[in-house]
């Protein structure tokens, strides 16, 4: 329906205001242009999820790693 009303009214602004035929496409570059943004963004995002996922991984196991022998080596000196 807002389709079918935005097609009624921009033919009767453009009967009136031929002008109006350069803001459409426009309009219509622009909804282009998020067409196909759209799917290289999700895969840009995926890509950096992983390199975060990947980059925080070994550092948790070197925290606990570092405080594991922190412990063995206070208790080997006790």
């Amino acid at each position: 329906p807002q389709h079918w009303e935005a097609g009624l009214l921009s033919n009767t602004f453009m009967a009136y205001n031929p002008w109006l035929h350069l803001i459409v496409l426009v309009c219509i570059w622009n909804a282009l242009k998020f067409f196909w943004i759209g799917p290289i963004s999700l895969v840009l995002l995926a890509r950096a999820r992983i390199r975060e996922a990947t980059a925080a991984r070994p550092t948790e196991s070197a925290a606990t790693n570092t405080a594991g022998q922190s412990g063995q080596l206070s208790g080997a000196h006790s």
